[in-house]
């Protein structure tokens, strides 16, 4: 078939055909799928419903799922229940279900996760892409919860939640450091602020200004 190159009628396309038609008939070559062909990957899951925020799984530095005792867990919002709850992944299937343990119940909040392999600890905020000072209704929080892997499930500990600060941001993560102390950021007012435990998960200091920072920060940051 590859004759019309050499008749010099055919353009480089037809030839480049020709030849992949002699490839694949002699097994030396596997078209691949066409722009046409429908690709599809990952699962379909449930809809989160309209009460909470468009992205409830938001934002990109925050962490919405951890590894523990075999399972993936997730801080996801339940439409049932109007809250965030834990849920859990049926590696089988695929699937997330709730475990109704209770987190947040504020639609316009969003979270970070840490397991630290004793605790699960969620650190949720009201998102808002002009942060400020707020209400305490309105502030961040911090839900520390303990694992029994005898019965497969998180329960709140007891004092929590506790208030972590007193703004609203775009995001605000959460990690722990090798003293056992929580820390927390965000951003505020064009400042990377900062906060952490005092002694214990429970009581927390004032919220304080990076130190060393430029001047051209905003929310988005």
């Amino acid at each position: 078939m590859c004759r019309h190159f050499a008749q010099g009628r055919r353009s480089y396309g037809w030839v480049l055909h020709c030849c992949l038609a002699m490839l694949v008939g002699l097994g030396l070559f596997a078209p691949q799928a066409s722009a046409e062909t429908p690709v599809e990957a990952g699962y379909r899951d449930f809809d989160f419903g309209s009460i909470v925020n468009d992205t409830p799984t938001g934002e990109k530095p925050q962490r919405k799922v951890w590894w523990n005792d075999g399972s993936w867990w997730g801080i996801l919002w339940d439409p049932a229940s109007n809250r965030y709850e834990i849920h859990k992944l049926n590696n089988s299937t695929q699937a997330w279900s709730s475990t109704n343990v209770a987190a947040d119940t504020r639609g316009s909040a969003k979270g970070d996760a840490l397991w630290d392999g004793t605790h699960l600890y969620l650190a949720f905020h009201i998102f808002t892409s002009n942060p400020q000072n707020v209400s305490p209704a309105q502030s961040a929080q911090l839900w520390r919860y303990s694992y029994d892997n005898s019965t497969d499930q998180y329960s709140l500990d007891l004092g929590f939640p506790v208030t972590i600060n007193s703004s609203n941001s775009e995001t605000l993560v959460l990690t722990k450091d090798g003293t056992g102390q929580l820390w927390i950021t965000w951003v505020q007012s064009g400042d990377v602020m900062i906060n952490h435990s005092v002694g214990n998960d429970q009581t927390w200091g004032t919220p304080y200004r990076l130190p060393v920072q430029g001047n051209d920060t905003d929310g988005d940051d």
